[in-house]
């Protein structure tokens, strides 16, 4: 995002300071436009950072109240409940799948609303530099979403099988810590160890 900030200006100096041997710049003289950029691209990297910190601060609270919400639920559940769904996989819910949605409801939406905005300003600079060539790009846009839409497809069922090997990971090792000094006291480590590697 720095790097296509700063072409704006180089280009800007290039292609009216040097080859139009233009002395002013949007009615300011050359240092007084460089000045004014510089500012304002401090003042988007301080909003940027200022975003960063209440989002971060955002999502703590939505894991926290999750996290505190799914517990009542799960605990004045009846004891079918429990016999279906072993703690390990609770756990893991209550552990790492409040962390993905406190995540998609904070960052991934702001990260997907600003890359609309910057990819909307900038197909917008490029149709205002050549809108040939604009429309030529547009023909590569329909390959290249459908690409991403399979991809995203692929990337989602991968990850529901991730959360759900991890579900059983932790299940199956809450239930072999939880039996540790049986192990123990019949010289059991050795194959807990095994197990450990499959």
């Amino acid at each position: 995002m720095a790097g296509v900030s700063f072409c704006v200006p180089v280009n800007i100096l290039v292609h009216h300071h040097i080859l139009r041997k233009a002395k002013k710049l949007f009615g300011l003289d050359i240092s007084q436009f460089f000045v004014a950029l510089a500012a304002v691209l401090t003042m988007g990297a301080a909003a940027n950072y200022g975003r960063i910190i209440i989002l971060r601060i955002v999502g703590e609270r939505i894991v926290a109240r999750l996290r505190s919400q799914l517990y009542r639920r799960t605990y004045v559940q009846n004891a079918e409940f429990f016999d279906a769904n072993r703690v390990g996989d609770l756990l893991s819910r209550l552990s790492s799948d409040t962390v993905i949605v406190g995540k998609s409801i904070t960052q991934n939406l702001s990260d997907g609303l600003r890359a609309m905005v910057s990819g909307g300003a900038g197909f917008t600079a490029m149709a205002w530099v050549s809108l040939k060539l604009t429309s030529i790009l547009c023909l590569m846009f329909p390959p290249v979403a459908i690409g991403a839409f399979f991809y995203g497809r692929a990337i989602r069922n991968l990850s529901r099988k991730i959360q759900r090997n991890l579900g059983t990971l932790t299940k199956i090792a809450e239930e072999r810590l939880g039996n540790v000094r049986t192990s123990q006291a019949f010289a059991g480590e050795t194959q807990e160890f095994e197990w450990i590697l499959w």
